[in-house]
């Protein structure tokens, strides 16, 4: 380190949150207004005599910025690129340490929808959570999670997984390739369970960056993305309900009521157009990916690790809304489930096999015994007397 001991500001900012900040912000409709948007943490030097920063209150109204003492009350400039991947650029910016340039076309492609199925308008008498559920699955088939009635790694699908959102990969698959659109105006942090993949494309839409919170409210038949590339998250109901919000005008919050806009679609990827942007020399390695509004990427990721693994949105109000897939890779190398793993629902356990000759062996003996105990031969009916 080449400054002096003291301790140094971090700042973590939340950009698209600082427009939409209590009293100085206007949020877009559905949105309520945030109390913060940055948040600050500080790195010490070891054997520093400077003493602790002062408290201080970054949220509403105060919007404080706290300081620095020691060296970090006045750190020395520093100089770096800047990283940051909510633009294509910034994919470009660093390389993976070991360069593993990867083939020019996958073993297998999918296309895979992240959108919300309507209708989204609620009332008393719904079901909470059955309307306006999100979902990541394949173009053709648009699902959205529905829990299994006995876990998935526990019957390979097999059982009780109606209506769950199970992409199976051929055995003989090694490489896929995701391409990822996002036909909804919000962004989606997907993660991807049991391993990594590596973004090799992305959009470059200045028109709905991170500092363009106006790509919101942009309708499907108005905005800079080509016809043919426009697509709807829900074809059934491209026209959707937006809840009430309370902007703030200085300090009076003004109340809106539910309106009803065509704003649920995507600038979808075009092949034609898009795949010359690809980096298949240097692509990093990623297992999370902000997929921004109304945009899309491109990933690439090994199928070689056996298992049932999720793909979903990482916003914690998408997860219970469904926004969930997950991934069937090589079920005849999945590995058996301890016995002492607990499990629920009516399916078997597809490597319990010996456990549930084992179950019925010992309700025959207890049954058995019971019948000796009372008289009657087993499965021979009552006694004489």
């Amino acid at each position: 380190m080449d400054q002096d001991p003291g301790y140094y500001l971090v700042t973590a900012e939340y950009d698209y949150g600082c427009r939409m900040l209590r009293g100085k912000g206007f949020p877009v409709p559905g949105f309520h207004p945030v109390e913060a948007c940055r948040w600050y943490a500080f790195l010490r030097y070891a054997g520093t005599d400077a003493d602790p920063p002062r408290p201080y209150r970054p949220w509403y109204p105060d919007f404080e910025v706290p300081r620095g003492t020691g060296g970090g009350s006045d750190p020395d400039p520093t100089t770096g690129a800047v990283f940051d991947t909510t633009v294509r650029e910034g994919w470009s910016v660093t390389e993976p340490l070991h360069a593993a340039p990867l083939a020019p076309e996958p073993d297998l492609r999918y296309y895979v929808t992240l959108g919300l199925k309507g209708p989204t308008d609620v009332r008393p008498d719904n079901v909470p959570g059955t309307r306006g559920r999100w979902y990541s699955d394949l173009e053709d088939r648009r699902m959205s999670w529905t829990n299994p009635l006995t876990p998935v790694l526990h019957t390979k699908g097999k059982c009780g997984a109606e209506g769950v959102p199970i992409t199976n990969v051929p055995e003989n698959v090694t490489t896929i390739e995701l391409v990822i659109n996002n036909l909804s105006p919000t962004e989606h942090v997907m993660h991807l369970h049991g391993g990594y993949f590596r973004v090799i494309n992305t959009a470059k839409f200045e028109w709905c960056a991170i500092d363009k919170p106006e790509c919101f409210m942009m309708p499907q038949g108005l905005n800079p993305c080509p016809e043919e590339d426009r697509a709807n998250g829900d074809l059934n109901h491209t026209w959707q309900w937006l809840p009430d919000y309370r902007p703030n005008v200085d300090k009076h919050p003004i109340r809106t009521p539910w309106i009803k806009a065509p704003l649920y679609w995507g600038c979808k990827y075009n092949e034609g157009k898009d795949k010359p942007h690809q980096n298949l020399q240097t692509p990093l390695y990623k297992d999370t990916l902000s997929v921004w509004q109304r945009s899309w990427s491109v990933v690439r990721l090994e199928a070689t690790n056996p298992g049932m693994w999720l793909f979903h949105c990482h916003l914690q109000p998408h997860i219970p809304l469904g926004m969930m897939m997950v991934f069937n890779v090589k079920p005849s190398l999945q590995p058996p489930i301890p016995e002492t793993v607990p499990t629920q629902g009516p399916c078997p356990v597809w490597s319990w096999a010996d456990k549930y000759e084992r179950m019925a062996e010992e309700y025959h003996r207890k049954a058995r015994a019971v019948g000796k105990a009372y008289g009657t031969g087993f499965g021979k009916g009552p006694a004489k007397h």
